[in-house]
C-alpha cells in the first residue's frame, strides 16, 4: 500500500463495498500477494492506533474474498496468498455502479430469466435485460390468460386482471389468472396495480438507461478516489 492516502476518519465512513474496491485497486497496483501482510502494514504504518479503520480494512478483505473477487494463489503455500481473480477485474475496469448492480442481481431467477435476462444483466446491458425481463412477464401472463399474442403491455395486463363478464366463456377466468399471480382481482387495489404498472413500464428503461449510462462513464474515468 505504498501510494495508499486515504485518512483513518475515511476508512471508517466508507460503504464496505466503496472501501473493498480501492482495497482491490491497491492489492492489483502493487501486485500484492498476501491480504496480511497488507494488513500488517496498514497496522504498522498508516493506521496504527485506530483500531477502528484497521476493523474496517478487515471488513473490505472479507468482502472481497466472500464475493470472489480475490483467490487464493495457487503458486503460494500461504493460506493468506491472493490474486485478483476475473471478475475482481472487470469489477476494477466497469466500476462501483457496475459492481453493486451484480450483487443486487445476486438471486435465484426462473429459468427463463436465467437464460435471457441475466447474461445481458452481467453484460452490462441494462436495458436491454429490463427488456427482457418485461417480455417474459407478459409472455407468462398470456399463458396463464389464454390472451392472444397481440395484448402487450398495459392492455394486455388490463385484460388479465379484468374481472369475468360469464361463467360460459372458454377462456380460463382472469381474476382466476390474477389469484394465482397474487395480483388484485378488482376494486381500488387493482386501480393501484394498473398505475403502478404503468409507472415502472414507462420508468424502467430510464432507470436502466441512467445505471448503464453511470457504469459507462466509468470507463472513461478512473475511479473516484484519492491517489490508490
Amino acid at each position: 500500500m505504498r501510494a495508499w492516502t486515504l485518512e483513518p476518519d475515511d476508512v471508517v465512513a466508507l460503504p464496505v463495498d466503496d472501501l473493498a474496491l480501492r482495497v482491490l485497486q491497491d492489492a492489483r497496483d502493487n501486485n500484492e500477494w498476501n491480504w496480511r501482510n497488507w494488513m500488517l502494514l496498514a497496522q504498522q504504518e498508516a493506521y496504527r492506533g485506530r483500531p477502528d479503520a484497521l476493523q474496517a480494512l478487515m471488513e473490505a478483505w472479507a468482502w472481497l474474498i466472500n464475493r470472489g473477487l480475490v483467490v487464493r494463489e495457487i503458486n503460494q503455500s500461504s493460506t493468506e496468498s491472493i490474486v485478483v481473480s476475473r471478475q475482481g477485474h472487470e469489477a476494477l475496469e466497469r466500476g462501483l455502479p457496475w459492481l453493486r448492480a451484480v450483487q443486487r442481481l445476486d438471486v435465484q431467477l426462473v429459468p427463463e430469466l436465467e437464460a435471457k435476462a441475466r447474461p445481458q444483466f452481467l453484460r452490462g446491458d441494462f436495458e436491454a435485460a429490463a427488456f427482457m425481463a418485461m417480455k417474459e412477464v407478459e409472455v407468462r401472463v398470456r399463458s396463464m390468460g389464454s390472451l392472444p399474442a397481440s395484448l402487450v403491455g398495459v392492455a394486455l395486463m388490463q385484460q388479465a386482471l379484468r374481472p369475468p363478464r360469464g361463467r360460459s366463456s372458454r377462456r380460463r377466468s382472469a381474476s382466476r389468472t390474477a389469484l394465482e399471480c397474487g395480483y388484485p382481482r378488482s376494486g381500488p387495489n387493482a386501480s393501484n396495480f394498473f398505475a403502478a404498472f404503468r409507472t415502472a413500464t414507462r420508468s424502467v428503461a430510464g432507470s436502466c438507461r441512467s445505471s448503464a449510462s453511470a457504469c459507462g462513464s466509468n470507463k472513461r474515468r478512473s475511479m473516484a478516489s484519492p491517489s490508490i
